[in-house]
């Protein structure tokens, strides 16, 4: 680490973390406001508004190497303004959606930008290659002076979504009623936009016009995994995109011998592609991931089952089963699943085994009773108030007994007095008697 610290990597390392902050908080509000693929629209539309730049100062002046980032930011910043307007006027002026109108622009920008190109190489040579740089970034050239540029500007992103962050709230969560309120949401747009053209006008030099909407977009996704709450998604977002900054910094710093040659891998695709891989493992390990969601009905499925198997034995009302009846009354249920329920209702003290023999202990009579009871309560709340026929009722409440809580369960004891059998004249267990 001090290796780094003390190298020419340094100052492309503390820049990228700066700009992996900004990019990552205004990454989130656009998220929220689905509004992401202005984001690709905005940076495809500052490439050719960097090589105009470049050919009025030509025409006009003279090229100063030294000012190549001046002239980076003031053709983006120009651009990008001018691609919001026109998508703003073709929703207006010709209806056109939203997602046709980004797509129109991005793509008639991007077009104009690689048809520039060409008379650019004539011009400057030096330049061209340059520009070709800005597509997928060039972080490895970051200078202290970027360093600093970035420090201030990342500042003033924190500062304003700090001293704003209500505002920011109530008016991308529910726009309707900030209007209602009298909040100053033009305002807010405004300033919104003006830090997504900065933000987009600095990131394209370390990212790139191409991978910009990466970072982005990857952070964000990856946030929203995790929390619902915009003040944690922004911090969970920022910490995404931190990670992504530093170990992709890191590996493309690693070189591949490739026979007599040493391949580094490029800086900006890096971390884009790191970014991804944290924000897809957030979609499949985290508490509201896929593979969370499968072990969720598993184990909810798994639950009804064990319920199913309690009120079965309950119902039975035998003293004891041996494995034979338990095979006969769950039918349903494969040898395999039979014996991993059995087990675990050993584990969990509702059932005990005697000899040959499976008895329900006094915390199985219960929970089985309990099961049975919300089973035959709901049959006589369809019967009785929704008019279900009697064949029908069992249906229902074979499947909505698992998911009944006390309160309900008091409702519909409220509501039906004190009912002693079901509508196919079957008791109906009170907790009591276990």
């Amino acid at each position: 680490m001090l290796g780094i610290i003390n190298s020419v990597y340094f100052y492309p390392l503390v820049a990228l973390i700066l700009m992996s902050i900004s990019v990552s908080i205004l990454g989130v509000i656009l998220y929220i406001q689905k509004k992401s693929l202005l984001a690709e629209t905005v940076s495809h539309a500052s490439f050719p508004g960097v090589i105009i730049t470049l050919f009025f100062v030509s025409i006009f002046g003279e090229l100063y190497e030294a000012r190549f980032s001046l002239y980076v930011v003031i053709g983006s910043v120009l651009f990008a303004y001018l691609a919001i307007s026109l998508v703003s006027y073709l929703q207006k002026r010709f209806r056109f959606s939203s997602d046709s109108s980004l797509t129109f622009v991005l793509a008639a920008f991007l077009g104009l930008g690689i048809l520039l190109m060409g008379p650019l190489q004539n011009l400057n040579s030096s330049y061209y290659w340059k520009i070709q740089g800005l597509l997928f970034g060039e972080a490895a050239l970051l200078s202290q002076k970027d360093c600093f540029i970035y420090l201030i500007f990342t500042a003033v992103v924190i500062s304003i979504f700090i001293l704003f962050y209500r505002l920011i709230e109530a008016l991308f969560f529910d726009r309707e009623q900030a209007v209602l309120l009298g909040l100053p949401v033009k305002v807010i747009q405004i300033v919104m936009n003006g830090l997504l053209v900065l933000t987009i006008a600095f990131a394209i030099q370390s990212i790139g016009v191409i991978l910009i909407l990466g970072m982005l977009v990857a952070p964000a996704i990856g946030a929203r995994q995790y929390t619902q709450k915009l003040s944690s998604m922004t911090i969970v977002s920022v910490i995404i995109g931190l990670i992504a900054t530093v170990v992709g910094f890191v590996l493309s710093m690693v070189s591949v011998s490739e026979g007599s040659r040493a391949v580094f891998l490029p800086t900006g695709p890096t971390i884009v592609v790191i970014a991804f891989v944290l924000a897809l493992f957030a979609l499949f390990f985290s508490s509201r991931g896929f593979v969370a969601k499968i072990v969720r009905v598993f184990m909810f499925r798994f639950s009804c089952s064990l319920e199913n198997l309690l009120k079965g034995l309950v119902k039975e009302g035998a003293t004891s089963f041996t494995i034979v009846d338990m095979r006969r009354l769950f039918c349903f249920m494969s040898p395999l699943q039979l014996f991993i329920s059995t087990v675990y209702l050993r584990l969990s003290g509702h059932l005990e085994k005697e000899n040959e023999s499976f008895v329900l202990t006094k915390k199985g009579e219960k929970k089985g009773n309990k099961i049975l009871r919300y089973h035959r309560l709901w049959e006589v709340y369809v019967y009785k108030y929704v008019k279900v026929p009697k064949e029908m009722v069992h249906v229902s409440a074979e499947y909505l007994e698992h998911f009944f809580t006390d309160e309900l369960v008091e409702k519909i004891e409220s509501c039906l007095g004190d009912e002693k059998t079901c509508p196919h004249l079957r008791e109906i267990p009170t907790l009591g008697e276990n």
